[in-house]
């Protein structure tokens, strides 16, 4: 459904089946805009939509791909994630380590690794070219819901159902920092020079943590309802959020 309302007319739709020795698999191909890297990891989330390509307006109610997930995962998925070349249409590789489900999954900015989270509560990097795994990055109490890298692959941030956000060297392995938000957490982003976490908690506020300091600046809250998203401008300067508003405000930060 979201491959047919996401691409244009005259385009293509391709769908594919197929199993194996290691499961059955189901691959939809489209000729649409893509989704941009840095909202890929919010894709199974409740209630994310995306925006029509005709009138930029959300489609649907961000339900659908979270149901998915929950039946794929009804019927025992695995702890898998495979590396496909669009090209050849072949696996590059297998990253197998998991002791549980992979739940969230994303690339590094130089598309060089891969960041993998899963029910097991651990994070793991692998080589994205060899599927090597590099590190593992345990701490974590519950099922990892979000991954993300910083901007220069230097860092790395988790988000679990312990309701914590961490922050770890992707080098070392070294945990950083770890936020707890204790109404759960909504987003967490790097800001550009990943220095900077933003997280939106579960209830109204919005929170800017510095990595190295843990110094902590709690923004006042300017929205009606719950913050569901939140982001760094490009320099770091500019803050926008959503909530349960049609509104997303900008605001500056120093």
């Amino acid at each position: 459904g979201n491959a047919i309302a996401y691409t244009q007319p005259g385009g293509n739709v391709t769908i594919a089946v197929g199993c194996g020795n290691d499961g059955n698999w189901l691959a939809v191909r489209d000729t649409g805009p893509g989704i941009p890297p840095e909202q890929q990891e919010q894709l199974f989330q409740r209630f994310v939509r995306g925006h029509s390509p005709d009138s930029g307006r959300p489609l649907g109610t961000g339900l659908g791909l979270s149901i998915v997930r929950s039946i794929v995962e009804a019927h025992a998925g695995s702890g898998t994630a495979r590396i496909l070349d669009l090209a050849s249409r072949r696996d590059v590789a297998l990253l197998e380590a998991h002791e549980g489900q992979i739940r969230v999954v994303c690339y590094s900015f130089d598309g060089s690794m891969i960041l993998t989270g899963s029910e097991d509560k651990t994070a793991r990097l692998w080589n994205a070219k060899t599927g090597k795994l590099l590190r593992t990055f345990s701490g974590h109490s519950a099922t990892l819901s979000s991954c993300s890298f910083s901007a220069d692959g230097r860092r790395v941030l988790t988000v679990s159902a312990d309701l914590t956000a961490r922050v770890w060297e992707a080098g070392s392995g070294k945990e950083t920092a770890a936020i707890r938000c204790p109404k759960g957490i909504n987003t967490a982003r790097f800001g550009p020079d990943g220095e900077r976490v933003i997280l939106a908690d579960g209830g109204w506020n919005l929170r800017v943590v510095e990595v190295s300091s843990g110094k902590e600046v709690c923004l006042p809250r300017d929205q009606v309802g719950s913050v569901t998203s939140a982001d760094f401008g490009p320099e770091g300067r500019s803050i926008i959020s959503t909530s349960d508003t049609t509104r997303a405000p900008i605001r500056s930060f120093p």
